[in-house]
């Protein structure tokens, strides 16, 4: 428990004790219990993610584009900006790997960035907060889908963000990925772990499926 005490000289005011749960530094909950906690390992400041980042870059400046987050208010430079970290990620040869051990009754242990970029090992939601840093880092909005065994990510088209940080109507997703209406875009970000590469376009279109597959 935490005990806050508060004096005047050797007076009490005040005390209470609190109790706390301590967490390793690498454990979620999962999302039955305080799922707004998956974005603590989104992690855009990492070192390794400039990295990547960079690469996006030079896919980019192939394209005549360059990483300009929201600035030029178009679609498609964003999607072309998502599609250029999704290819930086693939050239990482990233393998699929279950969750790490783990002695948690709850929850689930997460490999951090470095570990997936420098073990070459990634689980789905692993994969999803690192593809979520990389474009959080551009200046992106990411966004994570989480089902009851499976997740990947998502990001916004235009600098818009949802209300609140968590959302568990999934008509908030179908109404803007609509035709015509288009506001996100989702990828099936355990693609990258593909043996032989899944393109960007595909990623996008299986996330979508899942997403209305799932409900």
């Amino acid at each position: 428990s935490f005990l806050v005490v508060m004096k005047n000289g050797e007076e009490v005011l005040y005390q209470e004790s609190y109790p706390v749960q301590v967490l390793a530094y690498d454990q979620w909950l999962g999302s039955n219990y305080h799922p707004t906690l998956i974005a603590s390992f989104v992690t855009p400041n990492h070192p390794l993610i400039a990295g990547v980042v960079r690469r996006a870059g030079e896919i980019l400046k192939n394209w005549n584009l360059a990483l300009t987050g929201y600035q030029t208010q178009d679609k498609n430079d964003v999607r072309a900006q998502m599609k250029a970290v999704y290819l930086a990620l693939q050239t990482e040869t990233i393998g699929y790997i279950s969750a790490p051990p783990s002695f948690e009754r709850s929850g689930q242990r997460i490999r951090l960035a470095d570990e997936v970029l420098t073990g070459k090992l990634g689980n789905c939601i692993e994969l999803a907060v690192l593809f979520a840093a990389c474009l959080e880092y551009i200046g992106l909005n990411p966004l994570i889908v989480v089902f009851k065994s499976h997740a990947f990510a998502g990001c916004w088209l235009e600098d818009q963000t949802f209300p609140g940080s968590i959302d568990d109507d999934i008509s908030a997703l179908t109404k803007r990925l609509a035709k015509g209406i288009q506001k996100l875009e989702l990828v099936e970000t355990t693609l990258l772990t593909s043996p032989q590469p899944v393109s960007y376009e595909e990623a996008s279109a299986k996330a979508e499926e899942q997403l209305l597959k799932e409900q």
